[in-house]
């Protein structure tokens, strides 16, 4: 297995910062999911995501020069904000053939109204613009473009950042999706009880690469 890794360098992206002095001051969410008002809450977050899960294809374009690297068994797997990025690459990069989701979900604005770390209950009221383009992307609307890939899901039970409702809701998406594409075994969730947001990587590496393993390594990989 050849495993690979890529930065993004945003010390070339600074200049688009406003300057201390003029940066809104956040008054909701936390982290990441921080904005000056309720109705932007983690517009900045999913900025980001969109911009590396745009990465990752030319780093495939890339892996398809390099002799040693099979271009139809390329999987992506990503935990937390990495697992965000991995389920939106996978949407749009059918070369992906696995996927390894750990600490994240497809359910854009469950997550955003529930997470400790956005709305934390409070309701939902998103700018009407940022709404719609979080629509178009949100993978539970867009289940479809996820079957050419075997998808694995693992979230934690007692995950405060990523509540375990959301990864739930995306499951029955996702399930019902394979299932319409007549290729149910391609995705399988995995809800690890009693975990949290910062120990579930550690407790689910062995089910991990045995997806891997199961996708990668046998004769025939297509879709």
């Amino acid at each position: 297995m050849v495993v690979v890794t890529y930065r993004l360098d945003w010390e070339r992206l600074k200049g688009l910062r406003p300057p201390p002095e003029l940066a809104p001051k956040n008054t909701v969410g936390a982290w990441l999911l921080a904005s000056p008002t309720p109705k932007t809450v983690g517009q900045g977050y999913f900025d980001i995501i969109a911009a590396d899960a745009g990465a990752v294809s030319a780093v495939i374009d890339y892996l398809g020069t390099v002799p040693d690297v099979d271009p139809a068994r390329i999987a992506i797997g990503g935990t937390s904000t990495g697992g965000f990025i991995a389920l939106e690459a996978t949407a749009a990069d059918a070369r992906i053939r696995a996927a390894v989701i750990i600490a994240a979900c497809g359910d854009f604005h469950r997550f955003l109204h529930l997470s400790s770390l956005g709305m934390q209950g409070e309701p939902l009221d998103l700018d009407p613009t940022y709404d719609r383009r979080l629509r178009e992307r949100e993978p539970i609307r867009h289940a479809a473009r996820l079957t050419h890939a075997a998808l694995l899901l693992v979230s934690g039970t007692e995950d405060l950042a990523i509540p375990i409702s959301c990864a739930r809701n995306t499951a029955r998406t996702f399930a019902s999706a394979y299932r319409r594409a007549g290729v149910p075994e391609r995705f399988r969730f995995v809800p690890v009880e009693g975990a949290g947001h910062n120990d579930i990587g550690e407790r689910t590496r062995g089910e991990s690469l045995a997806w891997l393993r199961r996708w990668l390594q046998s004769p025939s990989v297509g879709p």
